[in-house]
Formats: C-alpha cells, sequence, structure tokens
C-alpha cells in the first residue's frame, strides 16, 4: 500500500484488492521458506564439518562440487520465482473478472452469459 494513487487508478475494478490479497499470502509464506532455506544451509555446512573431520580427503574431494550445488539452487530458485509472479498475475486477472461476474451477477444471469463467463476465466487462467 505504500505506492502512489496513480498506480491504483490503471487497474480495474477489485483487481487491488486480490493483488494485495495474493501479496500478503505470499509474505506469510515466505517465513516458512526462510527457515527451511536457514536449516538446509546449516545442515549443508554442517555435513562438510563433518566430512572433514571424519576423513578430511573425502571432503577435499566433495569440495568441488559445491559450485555445482549452488548454481543448481540458484537456477531452481529463480525459475520457481518467474513461475510464481505468472502465476500470481494470472490469478489477479482471472480473480478480478470473477469478482466483477459476482458483482454483476443478476445481470449475468439475465443475459445467460454464465458460460461465458466461465470461459473467460477459464481462459485467464491457462493464459499463464
Amino acid at each position: 500500500m505504500n505506492k502512489p494513487s496513480e498506480f491504483f487508478d490503471g487497474m480495474k475494478s477489485q483487481a487491488a484488492a486480490r493483488k494485495l490479497i495474493n501479496e500478503i499470502e505470499v509474505v506469510k509464506g515466505m517465513g516458512e521458506h526462510y527457515q527451511y532455506m536457514f536449516q538446509s544451509g546449516v545442515a549443508f555446512v554442517g555435513a562438510f564439518v563433518v566430512a572433514f573431520y571424519r576423513g578430511w580427503l573425502l571432503g577435499l574431494a566433495l569440495l568441488p562440487g559445491v559450485p555445482v550445488i549452488v548454481c543448481a539452487g540458484l537456477l531452481l530458485a529463480i525459475s520457481v520465482n518467474a513461475r510464481s509472479i505468472e502465476t500470481i498475475k494470472s490469478y489477479v486477472q482471472s480473480g478480478g473478472l470473477a469478482e466483477q461476474a459476482i458483482d454483476a451477477i443478476r445481470l449475468v444471469h439475465a443475459y445467460g452469459n454464465e458460460s461465458q463467463e466461465k470461459k473467460n476465466y477459464v481462459q485467464l487462467l491457462r493464459q499463464n
């Protein structure tokens, strides 16, 4: 909500509320991700400490694999982040369309456009 009012003027009806709800859900989920990331990092470093303590030659042999593992993890994180951004955008658009249809449910029903609204909703979800 720390955005200028012009940012919200460009959004369609109810899209700002849907986007805010989605971003809050993402922030709530980030707490768990940081916990798992910290736990995995400590386990990774701890495994190397134990490997060097128990057999320093084996630990030294495994050390060149660290950059490969780090690069693979980085690529995975980037791809997951990009896909989640696309998914959030898709849900924001389809959520805005659904809220407009629900707000005008009498008109939609009066003109028999339920199937068309459903097609539009599914099309927006599948777009991304």
